[in-house]
């Protein structure tokens, strides 16, 4: 069953129009996320220059550190090649490789380039590894699915460092000896399977005090995507630093004027109702400086830099001159970081989740600046799962996921009314309609004695209707509760597909169904996946 996104809450509207292809969000992009465009970048990947040896043999040796297959290799190799190109995703570096829209995120790669091959175009798919963020309580917070499907979001960050959380980069925070204890809990959460004696053995080998949280999740993703021939690449290695001196050296030279651009990107896309996804603060540039292992925003001050909360400043020629002589010392910043990635690759595409593609639609103004072809920006497959235990409940209540996107009182009201609602929830109804009809009949007599009567009438309206509404919730959870059955139900299944009101994707990882299903599971996603499906799609495995 697909589901369009226009019906899922919470979704932005930049975001919503972008997947309908609708001019007024696509005037701030190059291109249309459609297969002809992605093939039309390809041929003008052509004309550019891409330092491909120095990058492959990164490549290759990162990935070899990884445990990367034949299948990986073989396309690393083919990445060497000119007439190659390569499709991107990426994600910051997570605890047990994160949500499971990493994963989708990555097939989706993995098909995309699937098909340029298809149609004579030689592509790759690259994992852009985020190891140089620095928000560690996030990627260290997992939401798990317990054995009876209670759901729990437990903060691993703590019971890894306790409160003194390392202030670095989290790529290359070193996993200290706690980690037994936290893998210990993650695992006794999930259920006793046939399967679990594996993954057990597959955690604890990529989730072990020594590696950095960096080299376990790679680790890790590769196991887990095994016969995808997905490529990873971490950007914090000095080499692939080095080959970026330029890029660094012009958001120094041309700050000014780069800001600018963001500034007046930010109000156009404010005039049109989207918002900006990133915030351009006053004297801000897109550059991070690591001071001591620490990654800070550099800022502009006056004729000079400085460190955000420091007092050390730089001149620009002493800038310039680290970039050249230490430019591992730099790190883009979201905005700028797309640019880096099409400097050392030649992406045809990026496959994006909804917060990069809006993204992507400030960054357009810095491809434009550095003179690069912008990729297609390709929105990721996105999938609920549901087992054929859930599946069986839900037809037995007749409630869809749809249903559950509306919340639990929703969904609690739909399986009272499908067993025969109760007096008081109907009567609470029929008091609703009647009193929306009496109203609806009175006001245009009201409005043609006195306008400030209609107007008085229209707020005792909702005032009305807000007190018939929350009294018919309170009856609603009352009655749920009443029958403890019915209310257990609704929590499994709204656990295990709308887990804290938001979707799974979001919120449970991949291991919550390799436990039940074995590596078949990426088997199923990877069939599943389809390109040009930009729809929210319910998977029953």
């Amino acid at each position: 069953m697909d589901i369009p996104f226009s019906r899922i809450p919470h979704q932005s509207p930049l975001f919503l129009k972008y997947l309908d292809s609708s001019p007024e969000a696509l005037r701030f992009y190059q291109r249309i996320p459609d297969i002809e465009s992605v093939l039309a970048v390809s041929a003008e990947l052509n004309g550019h220059v891409y330092p491909r040896r120095e990058v492959t043999a990164l490549l290759r040796r990162q990935n070899e550190s990884y445990g990367a297959s034949s299948e990986t290799l073989a396309r690393i190799a083919e990445l060497e090649k000119p007439d190659c190109v390569a499709v991107l995703t990426g994600q910051q570096v997570g605890l047990f490789t994160g949500p499971l829209y990493t994963i989708y995120k990555a097939i989706t790669a993995v098909r995309l380039s699937e098909e340029l091959i298809r149609r004579g175009v030689n592509a790759v798919p690259i994992f852009w590894m985020d190891t140089e963020d620095h928000d560690l309580p996030e990627v260290t917070r997992r939401t798990l699915l317990n054995p009876d499907s209670s759901i729990e979001t437990v903060d691993y960050g703590r019971s890894l460092f306790g409160d003194a959380m390392p202030p670095f980069p989290v790529g290359s925070i070193t996993i200290p000896a706690p980690v037994r204890q936290v893998l210990a809990d993650y695992l006794e959460r999930l259920p006793e399977t046939e399967e679990k004696p594996e993954l057990r053995s597959l955690l604890e080998s990529a989730c072990r005090a020594g590696l950095t949280l960096a080299q376990s999740f790679a680790r890790l993703l590769t196991q887990v995507l095994r016969k995808q021939g997905l490529i990873l690449f971490d950007p914090h290695a000095a080499e692939a630093k080095s080959l970026m001196t330029g890029v660094f050296r012009k958001a120094l030279v041309d700050g000014e004027s780069i800001r600018s651009c963001l500034i007046d990107r930010s109000k156009d896309l404010e005039a049109s109702g989207f918002g900006a996804q990133v915030s351009i603060p006053e004297h801000s540039t897109p550059l991070f400086f690591f001071d001591d292992g620490q990654r800070r925003a550099l800022e502009k001050r006056g004729e000079k830099f400085g460190l955000k909360n420091s007092s050390r400043a730089f001149s620009i020629s002493q800038m310039a001159e680290m970039a050249a002589e230490f430019p591992e010392r730099f790190s883009p910043n979201v905005l700028l970081r797309p640019i880096m990635q099409d400097k050392l690759f030649p992406t045809a595409a990026y496959v994006a989740g909804p917060s990069e593609l809006a993204y992507f639609a400030q960054v357009e103004v810095l491809y434009r600046l550095y003179g690069r072809p912008m990729p297609v920006v390709w929105p990721r497959n996105s999938f609920t799962l549901i087992s054929q235990e859930i599946s069986v409940e839900m037809d037995r209540m007749g409630i869809s996921l749809e249903d559950c996107l509306q919340g639990e009182e929703y969904v609690t009201e739909k399986v009272l009314r499908n067993s025969g609602a109760s007096a008081a929830i109907s009567g609470l109804e029929q008091l609703r309609k009647e009193t929306e009809k009496e109203i609806a009949g009175i006001k245009p007599l009201l409005q043609e004695l006195d306008p400030t009567l209609a107007r008085a009438m229209e707020t005792a309206r909702h005032k009305i209707l807000h007190n018939i509404n929350r009294v018919h919730a309170q009856t609603v959870r009352f009655e749920g509760m009443q029958d403890a059955g019915l209310s257990k139900a609704v929590r499994l299944i709204l656990n295990n597909c709308f887990p804290k009101g938001n979707l799974q994707e979001r919120e449970l990882d991949i291991f919550h169904f390799m436990v039940r299903h074995g590596r078949s599971i990426i088997d199923v996603i990877s069939s599943e996946t389809e390109c040009g499906n930009f729809r929210h799609r319910v998977v029953r495995i």
